[in-house]
């Protein structure tokens, strides 16, 4: 039998809907995040700089991006 995938740092889970509560900004490639928007976990960070430091979540446009745990949130963010 498998064993279940280790939780991701801040104990979220891949395909957990959340919230980002960072900064909205533009990306390098051209993209939005915006501050409050849900999105959803995919696993943890893949680019080597930001392993064991940063979760890789799925914004609604599709772009995956490498967030820091403490800006998801679980609750709407607020305004």
């Amino acid at each position: 039998s498998r064993e279940p995938a280790p939780p991701l740092l801040g104990g979220f889970t891949p395909g957990e809907q959340v919230y980002f509560t960072g900064t909205t900004d533009t990306l390098d490639t051209g993209g939005r995040i915006v501050h409050g928007q849900a999105v959803e976990v995919c696993g943890p960070a893949t680019q080597e700089r930001y392993v064991g430091q940063r979760l890789r979540v799925r914004f609604p446009d599709g772009a995956l991006v490498n967030i820091l745990p403490g800006n998801l949130s679980r609750e709407p963010a607020p305004p």
